[in-house]
């Protein structure tokens, strides 16, 4: 009889332990979701206003290090000097 009741003390503390973390889980997930969606959007709106003003110095800064742009038709660029030199090649293209 003992050993049952230790079981299943047991087996209930690792079910509430299990849900538990899970419900906690899921509201730590909520906030870091929102956030993220939050930055992608700043991220986005800086994107479109230094686009459309061609200041690619600031659209520069927007990048990271080791950024990837894909381009419809072409390889990709990849890292923040060779985003650079694409843009400035588009900009004497297309003054």
């Amino acid at each position: 009889m003992r050993r049952t009741t230790i079981a299943l003390v047991f087996l209930a503390g690792l079910v509430i332990g299990y849900y538990g973390r899970g419900a906690i889980g899921t509201l730590q997930h909520r906030d870091t979701h929102s956030a993220d969606l939050a930055g992608i959007e700043r991220l986005h709106q800086d994107d479109i206003k230094f686009t459309l003003s061609q200041d690619y110095k600031e659209l520069m800064n927007i990048w990271s290090e080791d950024a990837v742009r894909f381009m419809p038709g072409g390889p990709p660029d990849v890292g923040k000097q060779s985003i650079q030199a694409a843009n400035e090649k588009f900009a004497a293209e297309y003054p």
